[in-house]
């Protein structure tokens, strides 16, 4: 039996456990049980309740709607195939570097021999009873990839893409070689260019725009909104691993000082990552109050990050971009702030933003889905991946203008097919998940009626038996005072008939 092998990523900011959780659950959602075999440390394989009692937002309506998956029952985990790593394997990590965002630093980009042992003993341990294909990972780990290569194993990285919902249709990274760092990517567009025989192969910026953009956000491909800010700087989350490991040796703070030294504070527009731990606000610079991303972009005459996804946003809406981290869209931008910059264009931007979009991303339906992966694995030609991932955006337009872009009748047709038919049963699945959770309000509104029917039935015969108790103690009162009032001609009556 083949099988997937996931490496599920123990370290999180701020000690949160089992960080990549709503992976490990759309893997179970996704991937057959007989398909994978998880590697992980024990807060993974707890009972979901205990992550629903913490309110983690991995469990709630939206996260499961929006990433497309489904929350796990306890007995799912218990089914699960998993090897659990030994508890104090982390700790004795944290012990050595002294802090928990350095030891995930270098577990990011440094071999660990403890993980090694412990992995080469779990890989072993899966190919007594089943041929594993590739391992899953999330992050890069150079413990991981000696292992697996050790094992004849390729080792896929993945994570969410720089375009997403609600702004752009989803995508996802799928890298052989690293995520975020370390990538494939410029690697490929060469050997993607070298094969190419196609004339006018490549959209422009704008029809890319037109094609990803989700439809409440159409409008902003043609935006001729001028910029009010000379350059613009999209921060990041302080300990994520894109700054702790592929920053270059750049923080948010070099890199304001940097577009400081060029430009006036009131020339430099700074957008706070929603979950920064700092606001900036005692910066020499505007902050940004912008409703979204992009138009935060279109405000901006240039872009410099380090490798935040807004980065791609601003290639596409043609600004000029700067890239200080190792991003997979690094080769793209240029690599400084000066005015040698000035209106200088990147040789092969238009063809290798297209293949960034369509040969190097891949679009969401893909992620964890099995025969997509062993096609990948199968190493199919460049075109085949770009003209299947291409087709897969046009699927979704239902755009007679895209009809020429439509994929020819192959395996990577096929798979087209596939996602297709992916995408609707997702969309039925959610739409009967939607007409669930009306039937229960429905019930629940049908069950709060009869309760207050109930309720009034009971207070209109409570009132009823007050009224009675009190009809009869006034009876009462008025017959004892009669009898009282009429005593003494009682009493007359009695000496008249005597």
């Amino acid at each position: 039996m083949a099988l997937f092998i996931s490496y599920l990523w123990p370290y999180g900011p701020r000690d949160i456990e089992a960080p990549h959780l709503w992976v490990f659950y759309k893997q179970l959602s996704d991937l057959d049980g007989a398909e994978i075999v998880f590697i992980g440390t024990g807060e993974y394989f707890r009972d979901p309740a205990y992550y629903v009692g913490q309110n983690r937002w991995e469990v709630q309506e939206d996260a499961l709607r929006h990433l497309e998956y489904s929350l796990p029952s306890a007995q799912d985990i218990g089914s699960a195939r998993r090897i659990q790593l030994p508890s104090g394997l982390f700790e004795r990590l944290d012990a050595r570097f002294g802090s928990r965002e350095q030891a995930a630093k270098a577990l990011l980009t440094q071999r660990f021999e403890e993980l090694e042992v412990e992995l080469d003993k779990a890989f072993t341990e899966i190919g007594r009873t089943a041929k594993p294909e590739a391992v899953l990972t999330w992050c890069n780990s150079p413990s991981l990839n000696q292992v697996a290569a050790a094992h004849g194993l390729r080792v896929i990285h993945n994570e969410l893409g720089p375009l997403r919902r609600p702004y752009f249709s989803n995508t996802a990274y799928f890298d052989f070689s690293g995520v975020n760092g370390n990538t494939e990517a410029e690697r490929r567009f060469l050997r993607f260019k070298s094969g190419l025989r196609d004339e006018g192969l490549a959209l422009s910026k704008r029809e890319l725009l037109e094609l990803l953009l989700e439809a409440p956000y159409a409008h902003l491909a043609a935006s001729a909104k001028q910029p009010s800010y000379e350059i613009g700087l999209p921060l990041q989350i302080e300990d994520d691993s894109n700054i702790l490991a592929f920053s270059n040796g750049f923080d948010s703070r070099r890199l304001i000082d940097k577009a400081r030294g060029l430009f006036k504070g009131s020339e430099v527009l700074v957008r706070r990552h929603p979950g920064g731990l700092r606001d900036y606000k005692d910066e020499a610079a505007v902050m940004d109050g912008s409703p979204n991303s992009m138009e935060f972009v279109l405000s901006c005459r240039r872009i410099a990050t380090i490798n935040s996804s807004v980065g791609w946003e601003s290639l596409l809406f043609d600004r000029e971009t700067a890239i200080f981290g190792d991003s997979p869209a690094a080769f793209l931008a240029h690599r400084g702030l000066g005015p040698e910059n000035e209106g200088k264009r990147i040789e092969d931007e238009i063809l290798g933003l297209n293949f960034l979009i369509f040969g190097y991303l891949m679009p969401y339906e893909f992620l964890f889905d099995a025969d997509y992966y062993r096609w990948r694995l199968s190493s199919p030609s460049e075109r085949a991946i770009f003209d299947l991932h291409r087709a897969c955006h046009v699927n979704r337009k239902k755009d007679v203008r895209w009809s020429s872009l439509e994929v020819p009748r192959t395996d990577a047709g096929i798979l087209t097919l596939k996602s297709a038919i992916k995408q609707r049963e997702r969309r039925i699945s959610e739409l009967t998940r939607t007409v669930g959770e009306k039937d229960q309000r429905i019930d629940g509104l049908s069950a709060e009626r009869d309760r207050i029917i109930a309720e009034k039935d009971r207070y209109i015969a409570e009132q009823a038996r007050a009224i009675a108790e009190k009809e009869a103690l006034i009876q009462e009162l008025v017959n004892s005072r009669s009898w009282r009032m009429t005593a003494p001609i009682r009493e007359l009556f009695k000496l008249l008939r005597g």
